[in-house]
């Protein structure tokens, strides 16, 4: 290579350079390239800090319009009609007349006449004369020998001066106590009694209260025991019947009585002859479990077994002779208790009383102990 060349290529290098680095307005002259002697070194810019004050200083943002102050104060909103204050107070409320206090207090009520006080205190009531005080106190009562206190000289007890019938006052002069009234006797069952002979009872419809009762007792019976009714039944037949034949007659102790039809005597016939009761006085006492009849009374005698005297038809010819009646057999079945859902007796030896709902409620509840006296009428 020449000098020639050298210096063109030199030229042309400068050049280039002046080109490329011309100065640029606004880069400072420290960013301008530089010659060292050898070629030309460009500068590196010195970048502008991004926190560097402006020129000059920024216009204030507007505040939004939601929350900016308003031009003139908000008017101030009026208290609601419900709650303002009133423009003068309230008038007092008046008080209730049923409240108000009186003008003046009420009088005091009146004592009634029976417990006012008396204008002036009753005279005390005059003593009985029978324990009236004696007009003169009594003289004392000197103590008798045997509990006399000692005298002086201890060790002896002192004899009474006068006689002890002297000592004492007269009887006279002691007040004596009326005697205390006996109490007044309580009313007793009437005992039964026996008359020479029964009564008839004559026709049902003439039979009286008093009449039923002296039948009763003329057959041994005792009427109304424990205040209970006593019942008087009239069989008025010796053979079986499938019929309401006979009566019972319900006595009560205040005088009332009530007949109901029934039957005393069996409404079929057994192979071994079936039982009547025979007359007869019976306690009835109510069978509260009975598993057949509802409300049934056992039939006992008057020492409370159960085993009573009946008749039977031995030889089943459908009647009761004299003979079967007076040498009777025995059972512990009888009861008295309603007849048959269909109406009629049911019976092989027991009583049946036809209106038993009425029965029992006349004779006053299921749970009622009673006398029965059987007759023939």
């Amino acid at each position: 290579m020449t000098w020639g060349s050298l210096a063109d290529a030199a030229a042309s290098r400068l050049a280039t350079y002046q080109r490329q680095f011309a100065a640029v307005p606004g880069v400072p002259a420290s960013s301008q390239p530089a010659w060292t002697g050898d070629a030309w070194v460009p500068s590196a810019p010195t970048p502008a800090p991004l926190w560097q004050p402006p020129a000059a200083p920024l216009p204030p943002v507007p505040a939004p319009a939601a929350w900016q102050p308003p031009a003139a104060p908000l008017p101030s909103v009026p208290a609601p009609a419900a709650w303002q204050p009133p423009a003068a107070p309230l008038p007092p409320v008046p008080v209730p007349a049923a409240w108000q206090p009186p003008a003046a207090p009420p009088p005091p009520a009146p004592v009634p006449a029976a417990w006012q006080a008396p204008a002036a205190p009753p005279p005390p009531a005059p003593v009985p004369a029978a324990w009236q005080p004696a007009v003169a106190p009594l003289p004392p009562v000197p103590a008798p020998a045997a509990w006399q206190s000692p005298a002086a000289t201890p060790g002896a007890w002192q004899l009474p001066d006068l006689p002890l019938a002297q000592a004492l006052p007269p009887a006279a002069a002691q007040p004596v106590a009326p005697p205390p009234a006996a109490p007044a006797p309580r009313p007793q069952p009437q005992p039964a009694t026996r008359p020479a002979g029964p009564l008839a009872v004559g026709p049902l419809a003439s039979l009286t209260w008093q009449h039923a009762v002296d039948v009763v007792r003329s057959r041994g019976g005792t009427v109304f025991r424990n205040g209970q009714p006593t019942v008087l039944a009239i069989r008025t037949g010796n053979r079986p019947t499938k019929g309401w034949e006979d009566h019972f007659v319900v006595l009560k102790p205040n005088g009332e009585m009530r007949v109901f039809s029934g039957t005393t005597r069996p409404s079929t016939r057994s192979t071994s002859g079936s039982a009547m009761l025979v007359p007869g006085s019976y306690a009835m006492t109510p069978r509260w479990r009975d598993a057949k009849w509802r409300n049934a009374f056992i039939v006992r005698d008057l020492d409370g077994d159960m085993t009573v005297a009946v008749a039977r038809d031995r030889n089943r010819d459908g009647r009761y002779t004299g003979a079967e009646v007076t040498s009777p057999s025995t059972s512990s079945l009888i009861r008295l208790h309603p007849g048959s859902a269909s109406g009629g007796p049911s019976s092989s030896g027991c009583l049946n009383v036809r209106d038993y709902d009425a029965f029992i409620r006349y004779m006053g509840g299921a749970n009622v102990r009673f006398e029965l006296t059987l007759v023939e009428g």
